[in-house]
Formats: structure tokens, sequence, C-alpha cells
């Protein structure tokens, strides 16, 4: 049995918990600057991807709009760029898809403690699909009207005021806003730019509580996973995406696991989940 349906909160929440992302009042997320324990040494980081789409009154039916991420880097206030090291070497986003969620891109990574006044995102393979005719009461597009355009490879330099401090753990979501990288003529698209002014955006993590359903400690709710199982332990197992690195999930009081579980003998958690070469869903 490999299907394992959560809810979009259940999911978000125990797929966060591996992660540990608390913000100490030193934390120093853009915006702000660390006032105590703000010496050398490494401090964790770990930034999640998120997208404004573009507003309703435009018209737009956009279908897809990919793109890879090759890299990040942080610029300090003094000496050379530090390279943040991403769940994978060539991160392959779907944006449509994390306009209402979050996905992962570094989890709890080590960099050097200090401030950095800037973050550079490197980029290839911008795509988008779209219908210049929506086909009202149906998914998709009018007849003969799906089109589709392409961006070159560039890169994006976010001004920032992060600090992060030794020993303790930072989260940051940065937010590519899909008008803002698109050229339009009506609903028809002409170019897909994301290098452009005001694409992206970087934020403090978790969110202010006014504007979010997360529990103290959470950082984000996570979109959908699908992957090779790797490693089952008890109330933890670890799967390995596609794209997205390795990544792995604990299970807590409140997770939602499918009947199906109950049905072929299994009780209601991660022992219906076996290590072998196939495919697991998490849906959210």
């Amino acid at each position: 049995m490999w299907g394992v349906p959560m809810t979009r909160q259940t999911s978000a929440v125990v797929l966060l918990l591996f992660t540990s992302i608390l913000l100490a009042s030193c934390s120093g997320a853009p915006g702000g600057g660390c006032v105590s324990n703000c010496g050398g040494g490494n401090a964790t980081l770990s930034l999640v991807l998120t997208a404004t789409p573009p507003d309703p009154t435009l018209g737009l039916s956009v279908q897809t709009f990919a793109a890879t991420v090759t890299g990040i880097s942080l610029t300090p206030t003094t000496g050379a760029a530090v390279n943040v090291p991403l769940n994978t070497t060539a991160y392959i986003a779907e944006l449509n898809r994390v306009t209402s969620d979050s996905t992962l891109l570094a989890a709890a990574v080590s960099v050097p403690a200090g401030t950095y006044t800037q973050m550079t995102v490197t980029f290839s393979a911008p795509r988008v699909t779209f219908c210049t005719q929506a086909n009202p009461g149906v998914p998709g597009c009018a007849a003969g009207t799906l089109g589709s355009i392409s961006g070159t490879a560039g890169t994006a330099t976010i001004s920032t005021n992060l600090s992060v401090s030794d020993s303790l753990e930072t989260g940051v979501a940065l937010n590519v806003n899909l008008a803002n990288a698109l050229t339009l003529s009506g609903q028809t698209i002409s170019a897909v730019n994301l290098g452009a002014t005001n694409v992206f955006t970087a934020s403090a993590l978790p969110p202010s509580s006014a504007k979010t359903d997360l529990a103290s400690g959470e950082l984000a709710h996570v979109d959908d996973v699908m992957g090779l199982v790797t490693s089952v332990s008890g109330s933890t197992l670890t799967v390995q995406t596609s794209t997205r690195g390795s990544i792995t999930a604990s299970a807590n009081s409140s997770t939602q696991f499918s009947g199906d579980c109950t049905t072929l003998g299994f009780a209601q958690n991660f022992t219906c989940v076996k290590q072998i070469p196939r495919q697991l869903w998490i849906r959210c």
C-alpha cells in the first residue's frame, strides 16, 4: 500500500517537525539586526520558496510556471559571498504550485554566522504555459488557445539585512512575484524574465501569527512530496525526491493516514510504509 493521504495542514506539520526551525530574538531575519550571541562560528539556515500569483483582475490563465534554481548565495558585509547548500543542485520549481504553499529549498544548512546584505539567486529554464482564452466551466483552455513562452537563464539580487547567529536557527522565505516577471498584452504573455526588478523578495519565517495558522516552532506549510522511501524508523521516515533532495517526516498525534492502512491490517502509523523501491505519495 503506497497511498498515504494527509490533509494540507497536517502533512505540513509532519514535514516541518524535522527542521525544528525556531526563531530566537537575535535571529536577525530580514529587516532586523542581531542583538546578542553574534560572534563567529556557524549558524543554521533554512530557505523555503513561495510565490505571489498575478492579480485576478489581469484575467490571466497560467497553467504552469516552471524554473530551475541552480544556486543561492549570500553576500556578507565583509568578505566573499557564501554559497547556500540547496536540497539539490538543480532545483526544479513549479511556481504556480507554491502560490498557496511553500517548498523547501534548503533545510537546516550551515552558514557562517554574521550579517548579510544581499542574496543572489541563480536560475535557468524559466518557462510559462498559459491560455489566452479560458474554457468556462471546464478546467484548462479553450481549443487552440494554449501558448508557451520561455525566458533566459540569469541571476536576481535581493537587498536584505539578514543576521544569523552562532548555534541559532533562522528561517527565510524566498518569494517570486509572478506578475512582475511577465510581459503582458491582454491575456497573452509575450516574455518572461525572472531577473526583472522586484520579482524576488525575502522575508522572515515564520510569518506573523495574524497571517498564518502555524503552531509555535513551525516554519511554513509544505506542498506535496513524492519520492522513494529510503528509511523507516518508528514515527520517522525519509523520502528521497528527484528534485528536492532527501526529506525526513515525523508523525505525531495529529497525523492523518490513509484508511487503507487499517484495511490491510496495519496500524495508523508508518508501519504501513515499507522501504522498497516504490513511490510514496504524501498529499496535502
